[in-house]
């Protein structure tokens, strides 16, 4: 929000504190009537007496009242979490253990600031506050009321908590229903009861006005001239600390509705109201310093991490955890030729425009940016920014729309490079792992980040990599080939061991979406199968004679070519010495 949209709220009186201001007004009324000034003093003290009541008691307690309120709005969602995972009988135990513990968790937190609340009631009355019969006798009968709603919510909650963990879904579903018309009614009790702690703020408010009336009504009765200067100071104090309240409550009310750029402008009061403000003022700077820092964050991290790491160290775990997930390399080809001819200057700026079309396509799947190595960018998708049935058709997804957006990269290129030499035309190679990493925190305690590791991001870079050997644009391993193949057109180009991956890896290559593939690719996918299974049954001959036909198809077909390749150099073995079904890739191949 900018410093144009700021809202200053109104200022208020200037110069010592409530208790000097009200002993001066006192010593002066004094000197002509004695009288007027022990009234004056009586009411000021009152009035004094009243705004501690706003300051000490009501907003304290109206603020634990509302913080119940959402610790009971959390428990009733964890439990229907607790009672959603256990319907699903691959949920482990664990799972829905955690989910009853943070009920319990919210529960607890729940009767801490409701006995806040009952507690500040309490010590209100005992103080001897300004009486407001009706309202206090409707706010303890609502206290005791939430008293035993509560203690009938924690008694009804045991039995759910039994039928869950014995995963006794029909009994589970009654208890269920009981509590949510047990809690049904300790919400709107609740709020009833806020509304009308509300409602004694606001009458506390207007008692506080109506004794500075009183004063200068006595005042002016008792003598004119005194009349005359006291009715004149009290107004000003009266309409000044009457609009410092307001302040308050309208800055309350904006910051409330999202405002965090509002500042109520007391700068010379010392008084309670002034604290009361300096507090304020302090709260909202530290919610923009955390805004400011969110959207900082957001630049350099990905916006969920940051969210993450500035809200709870939860989901960043200093051991990591295992989670299912799709790893993607996405390469720049050509980059590392072009950039030994161009100025750096030149280079930086191509790369900003690429890396943008790429992170704008990938973040467009909800995937996270891990980071940027030269020209290549290493990407994710896991729980729980990504549902993890979803996470390997997500990162097809971006793989496809970032080779979609070459064409945007080679205008780039175009443009940035103008007249010298340049890529002529923009692609990448990708290449896509699924399967379980660790995820979390690491680095050292002065910097750390936050990533995946594990056999399942070297074998993504390994993919990218074999995309050279076979002149292909995006690879992935069978466990995303299984999870994407309902939605995408694959080719399976071969089975090979790849540079520090001990297990043999099957190879496929996303054609495009199914339903979007030419008949041409299709043709060439069936053949090239053919061939594949003649190739590994040790058939060279039929085996040849397919991707031969594959290249009579797509005459630049790369894989069909390499493996043509490899059959000429068998053939020219003695009985096909070093033939192997899982080719071995190497670096310098």
């Amino acid at each position: 929000m900018s410093a144009a949209e700021t809202t200053t709220l109104a200022p208020a009186d200037r110069g010592l504190s409530l208790g000097a201001k009200f002993v001066g007004l006192t010593a002066g009324l004094i000197l002509l009537l004695s009288l007027t000034a022990f009234i004056s003093l009586r009411n000021s003290a009152e009035t004094v007496r009243q705004i501690q009541q706003v300051v000490n008691f009501a907003i304290p307690a109206y603020g634990a009242l509302a913080r119940s309120h959402i610790r009971s709005l959390e428990a009733a969602v964890a439990v229907r979490r607790a009672l959603l995972a256990t319907e699903d009988p691959s949920t482990p135990d664990d799972v829905v253990k955690a989910h009853l513990q943070d009920f319990a968790k919210a529960q607890d937190q729940f009767h801490r600031e409701f006995a806040d609340a009952a507690r500040l009631f309490e010590a209100r009355e005992s103080k001897g506050a300004p009486a407001l019969p009706s309202q206090a006798a409707a706010l303890r009968e609502m206290l005791v009321g939430l008293r035993g709603l509560s203690s009938a919510y924690d008694q009804q909650a045991q039995p759910l908590f039994d039928a869950i963990t014995r995963r006794s879904l029909p009994e589970a579903r009654r208890h269920l229903a009981t509590i949510d018309r047990i809690r049904n009614q300790l919400g709107t009790r609740l709020e009833n009861a806020r509304s009308t702690m509300f409602t004694d703020l606001k009458l506390i408010a207007r008692d506080a006005e109506d004794a500075q009336t009183r004063t200068q009504i006595a005042t002016i009765v008792v003598f004119v001239i005194s009349s005359i200067l006291g009715l004149a100071v009290a107004a000003i104090g009266a309409v000044r600390l009457i609009r410092s309240i307001r302040s308050i409550v309208h800055g309350a009310e904006a910051v409330e509705k999202g405002n965090l750029e509002t500042r109520i402008d007391i700068p010379s009061r010392r008084d309670e109201i002034g604290r009361l403000a300096r507090s304020f003022n302090q709260m909202t700077e530290g919610l923009r310093m955390r805004e400011r820092i969110r959207e900082t964050f957001g630049r350099y991290v990905d916006r969920r991490i940051a969210e993450q790491l500035i809200g709870t160290r939860d989901m960043l775990a200093e051991r990591g955890e295992h989670r299912e997930a799709s790893v993607m390399f996405c390469d720049l080809v050509g980059f590392t030729g072009l950039s030994e001819r161009i100025e750096p200057e030149k280079v930086v700026e191509f790369l900003n425009a690429y890396f943008s079309v790429v992170t704008r396509e990938i973040t467009a799947t909800d995937g996270i940016i891990d980071k940027y190595i030269g020209d290549a960018v290493m990407a994710y998708w896991c729980p729980p920014f990504v549902p993890q049935s979803e996470t390997a058709m997500r990162s097809a997804d971006a793989a496809l729309l970032c080779l979609a957006q070459m064409p945007e990269v080679t205008e780039a290129c175009r443009r940035i490079f103008e007249g010298t030499a340049r890529l002529r035309k923009s692609t990448v190679r990708i290449g896509i792992a699924s399967g379980t990493c660790l995820a979390g925190s690491v680095g050292a305690q002065e910097r750390r980040n936050y990533t995946v590791i594990g056999d399942t991001v070297n074998l993504a870079s390994r993919l990218e990599f074999a995309n050279r050997t076979y002149r292909t644009t995006i690879l992935v391993c069978q466990r995303t080939a299984e999870s994407i193949r309902s939605r995408f057109a694959l080719r399976e180009i071969d089975t090979v061991l790849l540079p520090g991956i001990e297990r043999p890896q099957s190879l496929f290559e996303i054609l495009g979406r199914i339903g979007h593939v030419t008949p041409a690719q299709s043709a060439l996918e069936a053949r090239y199968a053919e061939a594949l299974s003649a190739w590994r049954n040790g058939d060279w001959t039929l085996a040849h004679q397919g991707f031969e036909a594959c290249l009579a198809l797509m005459p630049d077909d790369g894989p069909s070519e390499i493996m043509l390749k490899r059959l000429d150099n068998l053939s020219a073995m003695p009985d096909g010495d070093g033939w192997n079904t899982a080719w071995p890739l190497h670096k310098e191949t």
